[in-house]
């Protein structure tokens, strides 16, 4: 599962917004955004902080899926 994709459905089960989320990381919007949309991916900074706002562990933001690897 790719790491923006993450972001989203981790945000979406804490029921807040773009917005939000940004104001509790510390990260624009808009950069939040191009995550989700796959745009660019945030790097290790912007990943702890990311990680902490949402509530999980830096592991569950970035490790891949492994049920889909043969």
């Amino acid at each position: 599962m790719k790491i923006g994709y993450k972001i989203r459905e981790f945000r979406s089960n804490l029921k807040i917004s773009q917005s939000t989320l940004g104001k509790k990381a510390g990260i624009p919007q808009t950069t939040i955004s191009d995550w989700e949309k796959g745009k660019s991916i945030p790097n290790v900074e912007e990943a702890l902080k990311l990680a902490n706002a949402l509530e999980v562990s830096i592991a569950d933001l970035i490790e891949e899926d492994k049920s889909n690897v043969i």
